[in-house]
């Protein structure tokens, strides 16, 4: 009797020869070191999330800093390290939601095609907990749920349309073929990879926006890292557009100097009527659109 491997992707005992794995079409090759490594990535999930969340807030911080090492070091040694972890990933929660999303659709479309495949036993009508596709399910509800009320209307759309659609294929009683359900997946990923690129993109701060009155009637605009009794430490990177050639993002103003502190904003866009609708959240957008009429901006522009 022929000696037999076992399937890396499938778990499924194949020939010893085989280049392709009958069960799930997987592809034998010598990158033995490719392949260890993916199925460590695939082993530890908890050490590979808390790695890119370090990178992404380092990058953060970094960036805020305008990729000055001697400001970026300031930053962190001004700031609580947990105001500076938790302010990054809530300021930008709803594009992340938005990652995740994709991110679920992939593991949704991934679990539909192993079903269909014929990886997981299927009975006639399976139970709901036991069918494989229902956690992917589950967590994609949660996080649509989480942008419907948290997110941007169009936000929401458009977690809503992809949403749907890759139930659809994945829950299909007649399986598309295997090569519309890789470009599936592709796609999927291709829309996560621009998402990631335009969160890294973004301004990013975990502290609002102020316009300080300090003495001598002067205004300074910008994010306020630390105050004590003696210095208070105020951060203006280049996008704000506050600061003169040559002069630093970071300063330290005397405490006893500032008479004022306001929060405020920069963008014009929102004063806008199509600014306002587009960063309307699906309640809010329903509200407005049963009273006539759209909510003020909480916050005033900075000066």
């Amino acid at each position: 009797m022929s000696p037999l491997k076992t399937c890396p992707q499938c778990a499924e005992s194949v020939q010893d020869a085989a280049r392709r794995c009958r069960y799930c079409q997987h592809g034998f090759d010598d990158h033995a070191e490719g392949l260890a490594l993916n199925r460590w990535i695939r082993s530890h999930p908890t050490i590979v999330v808390s790695l890119a969340t370090f990178l992404y807030v380092a990058f953060q911080v970094h960036k805020a800093g305008d990729f000055e090492g001697v400001t970026t070091l300031e930053i962190v040694h001004s700031s609580s390290l947990t105001s500076i972890l938790v302010g990054v990933l809530m300021v930008q929660l709803p594009l992340e939601l938005l990652i995740l999303t994709g991110v679920t659709c992939w593991w949704l479309l991934a679990t539909g095609a192993m079903v269909h495949r014929g990886h997981v036993a299927r009975r006639s009508k399976p139970l709901l907990l036991a069918d494989p596709r229902t956690l992917p399910q589950i967590v994609l509800t949660v996080l649509l749920l989480l942008l419907f009320f948290t997110s941007p209307w169009l936000n929401f759309a458009l977690a809503l349309a992809v949403a749907v659609t890759v139930a659809v294929i994945a829950r299909r009683r007649r399986p598309f073929t295997t090569r519309f359900m890789k470009w599936s997946r592709r796609v999927v990923v291709g829309l996560v990879i621009v998402l990631v690129l335009w969160l890294l993109e973004r301004p990013t701060t975990w502290v609002p926006l102020e316009r300080i009155t300090i003495a001598g009637n002067t205004t300074l605009v910008g994010y306020v890292i630390a105050a004590d009794a003696q210095w208070t430490t105020v951060l203006s990177p280049r996008w704000t557009g506050r600061l003169a050639p040559g002069q630093n993002t970071l300063r330290r103003v005397p405490t006893k100097e500032v008479q004022t502190r306001a929060t405020c904003r920069l963008s014009l866009a929102e004063d806008k009527i199509f600014g306002r609708v587009v960063r309307l959240r699906a309640p809010q957008l329903i509200a407005a659109a049963r009273d006539g009429a759209l909510p003020a901006p909480l916050t005033p522009l900075c000066p």
